[in-house]
């Protein structure tokens, strides 16, 4: 479960961005 993680930090990224 630890491919989520990076999956889950690029969404972060992505949201605090939009």
């Amino acid at each position: 479960m630890l491919q989520h993680r990076r999956l889950i930090e690029r969404w972060t990224h992505a949201f605090f961005l939009q």
